[in-house]
């Protein structure tokens, strides 16, 4: 099985362990694009991080429903 994770270039991705594999999928992507992607991982996901997230404080305060 396989750990996973989203928004591994962040401030907190690149303390993680090299084992853990990075989502391409980026968060304005379709959930068919991610599920796609995670489909093609081979051994089966058993983790899932998400640490992606909308940063800028004028973008989330212009797309609250995406903040």
């Amino acid at each position: 099985m396989v750990t996973v994770c989203t928004g591994r270039t962040g401030s907190v991705g690149p303390f993680l362990s090299s084992s853990i594999v990075s989502l391409k999928t980026r968060l304005e992507a379709t959930s068919d694009e991610m599920a796609a992607e995670l489909e093609g991982i081979g051994g089966g996901v058993s983790s899932f991080i998400h640490l992606a997230a909308l940063v800028p404080v004028k973008l989330c305060e212009e797309n609250p429903e995406r903040a």
